[in-house]
């Protein structure tokens, strides 16, 4: 019976040395089939922008005025129209040869290529601080002309939306101009009929009827000066959010651009929630309060110069 021994480590280099050819065969296929499958696949580029959200020229700091707006120009970037036109114009995803030709698929596979990020702020007031837009595609080129043509797309978008705004603000106040010019002639024709109802007339009859005419045509013209009073109201109050519309799409057009505001903003809001805290647990003495006011005047003032210089340039 012989006796087992363990192997030591020489017996073990031995042994792959013996079975050196099988094991740089076998490596040797692995790596090229390796390389052979990563040769397939292509690369892939990203190309993305970042769209930066002001909102501090909004008179009123409800964040639902914005909303509505940015979900119609994302809607109206991603639209299927938009999306169809791109894909013809840089020829996006190549179908097979001999298939038959299938834009909707082209442009499906765009839209979920098309990446959309929003990010809310986390001070007050609450709402979108940025948009993120992000697109891959083999051609890094091609990635990069998509962007650009999204954000045009966004662009034009907003100022379709400014200037319709402002359309249906002249045209409000177009239409109270003729309502206040029709209660003003309401008031001749009252006195006129007030006039005509103390005629007197020998038939006690007559006079009652026309008594009686005057009264239903004096209702008539109360209930008409009613109505319009109310057309008034009504036009009004589309008119002051018609003008809390432009008012908010006015001065985010020209600070959107201001990255410096936002960071600015964002600073202060920082800042604010310091003082606060330390206004708890330390006095005004405190020199981390007086440091933290010292930042804050320094930071209003540069927002009011960054403020005062978007207002003055066009």
């Amino acid at each position: 019976m012989g006796i087992l021994r363990p192997r030591g480590l020489f017996e073990y280099l031995g042994i792959l040395w013996r079975k050196k050819l099988l094991i740089f065969l076998v490596a040797a296929s692995v790596s090229v089939a390796t390389f052979l499958i990563i040769r397939r696949i292509p690369n892939v580029y990203e190309s993305h922008a970042l769209i930066v959200i002001s909102n501090q020229g909004n008179g009123s700091n409800d964040p639902s005025l914005s909303s509505p707006p940015l979900s119609a120009l994302t809607q109206r970037m991603t639209s299927q129209g938009n999306l169809t036109e791109i894909v013809r114009r840089y020829n996006l995803y190549h179908q097979a040869p001999g298939a038959p030709p299938n834009p909707g698929a082209a442009v499906e596979r765009l839209r979920r290529g098309v990446k959309i990020d929003v990010k809310m702020r986390n001070y007050y007031p609450d709402g979108p601080e940025s948009l993120t837009i992000s697109y891959r595609y083999t051609d890094p080129v091609i990635a990069q002309r998509v962007v650009a043509d999204l954000i045009s797309i966004f662009d034009e978008t907003n100022a379709a939306i400014r200037r319709q705004a402002a359309t249906e603000l002249e045209r409000f106040h177009a239409q109270v101009a003729e309502i206040e010019t029709q209660l003003q002639g309401l008031a001749p024709q009252r006195d006129l009929a007030l006039l005509r109802s103390g005629r007197s007339h020998n038939a006690p009859s007559a006079v009652r009827a026309q008594r009686l005419a005057a009264a239903d045509s004096i209702g008539s013209l109360g209930d008409k000066e009613f109505m319009l009073t109310r057309q008034i109201d009504e036009q009004k109050r589309q008119i002051a959010e018609q003008e809390k519309l432009v008012s908010s799409a006015a001065p985010a057009s020209r600070l959107a651009t201001n990255s410096a505001y936002g960071v600015l903003l964002a600073r202060r809001a920082e800042v604010e929630g310091q003082i606060k805290d330390f206004a708890t647990v330390a006095t005004e003495k405190n020199p981390k309060m007086i440091q933290a006011r010292s930042q804050l005047a320094v930071i209003n003032r540069e927002v009011a110069r960054l403020g005062s210089s978007s207002e003055t340039s066009p």
